[in-house]
């Protein structure tokens, strides 16, 4: 089996849960990333992502001191390379994911608890982001002609 490209990455783990920390550490080294620092809150979290420069960083979103956003933000300017997968309760919220929209691609998001599975799709989906397909209608005049002989209106 082909190594994935984030296998032998190494990641820090922000999260205020000491358990969602843990559950996390797992879940990576399943996915052969190696864990470097874990941390309770943002600020912490970019004291470790300066120290050790991982290429991918845990991020929860709701946490004291400094919040997933700020520090994805702080991120972003520090290192634009380092990759960040935000794991909350709140991710599968659409409204909220629409308010974040401007701040952070919403393939980031990924809702707790995850397995190492769940995790792994994640990981491709930022490693291998897929070009968004926006749907649109086609115009009167490109209806079918078979709708419109048979007098069917589409709309």
């Amino acid at each position: 089996m082909a190594a994935k490209p984030w296998q032998d990455k190494r990641v820090v783990i922000v999260d205020d849960s000491a358990t969602v920390r843990e559950e996390l550490k797992h879940a990576f080294q399943a996915c052969g990333v190696q864990v470097v620092g874990m941390a309770a809150d943002g600020a912490i979290g970019l004291e470790l992502v300066s120290k050790h420069r991982p290429e991918l960083v845990s991020l929860d979103l709701i946490m004291p001191e400094m919040d997933g956003v700020e520090c994805y933000r702080k991120i972003q300017e520090l290192d634009p390379t380092i990759k960040c997968i935000i794991i909350t309760w709140i991710g599968a919220e659409p409204k909220i994911l629409e308010n974040l929209a401007d701040k952070m691609p919403a393939h980031l998001f990924q809702v707790k608890p995850v397995t190492a599975r769940e995790l792994e799709a994640r990981l491709d989906k930022i490693y291998f982001p897929q070009p968004q397909v926006v749907k649109s209608r086609p115009a009167v005049d490109d209806e079918p002609e078979d709708l419109m002989d048979l007098g069917i209106k589409v709309s």
